[in-house]
């Protein structure tokens, strides 16, 4: 029986075999635009009648104004009391890690903390800048990372 069902298929995936059956239906031009002639054709009637320039500009400022001020981050207000957390940077190496001249120095699958390398000795504030009792606490602050 296993015997049949294997030439069975050896015979039938002889018979499959791809072939150039032509045309067969009728054929048409494409009459839509090429999108990459439509995309630089726009690109060009943006730069000039100057739009381009006003909308560089205008990205520009904005990107400006929210690294001088970034936007509020919704969901994240003041605290009620105080909290302190912990915070294991540890990954898991999804591959082997070589460094410039191909030799490996970290295996895939050892969990590497990266502390453990490069030390991290500094003190992380976040307040409102816009609540001037948040403002005051921060002055009369001393990180340990001073002392």
């Amino acid at each position: 029986m296993r015997c049949r069902g294997l030439i069975a298929l050896l015979i039938w995936g002889q018979s499959v075999a791809a072939a150039d059956l032509g045309t067969w239906g009728d054929l048409w031009p494409v009459k839509e635009p090429d999108m990459l002639t439509v995309i630089m054709q726009r690109l060009t009637a943006l730069e000039q009648s100057g739009e381009m320039g006003r909308k560089m500009d205008a990205f520009k400022e904005r990107v400006i104004r929210n690294s001088l001020r970034p936007p509020a981050v919704p969901g994240i207000g003041r605290t009620e009391k105080y909290g302190s957390r912990l915070f294991d940077p540890s990954v898991r190496l999804a591959a082997d890690i070589r460094d410039n001249e191909g030799r490996v120095f970290a295996r895939q699958g050892e969990v590497m903390n990266p502390l453990q390398y490069v030390p991290f000795n500094q003190t992380l504030y976040f307040i409102n800048g816009d609540d001037p009792a948040q403002v005051a606490w921060m002055k009369r602050q001393t990180p340990p990372t001073l002392e």
